[in-house]
């Protein structure tokens, strides 16, 4: 049984290397999809909702992506280590002088 897709804009997938950046923190992730109103990330870090970040390519050094944490689903274990799906919206992109 096929269910509606509840998304407002369609999803871009991807397998792209990211930092967030968070009261001062680094955290390595990897982006797995984006949409005009928002990305979704796989990180071994819990950051839960509410939380605000910046998100950096770490690849490309011109801009960042600024956003809230909307959404933390625990996804598995991997070598004792929970890994976690996050959804994040996408309030505004900086150039990256602005975040680091």
């Amino acid at each position: 049984m096929n269910t509606p897709e509840r998304r407002r804009h369609p999803r871009q997938e991807s397998q792209i290397e990211v930092t967030v950046h968070k009261n001062g923190e680094k955290i390595p992730a990897t982006l797995i999809d984006m949409s005009e109103g928002g990305i979704a990330i796989i990180s071994d870090r819990e950051l839960p909702p509410g939380t605000e970040v910046k998100i950096t390519v770490n690849f490309i050094d011109d801009y960042s992506i600024c956003g809230t944490v909307k959404w933390l689903q625990p996804l598995y274990k991997d070598n004792e280590k929970t890994r976690y799906r996050i959804g994040i919206s996408a309030d505004r992109i900086l150039a990256t002088e602005d975040i680091l």
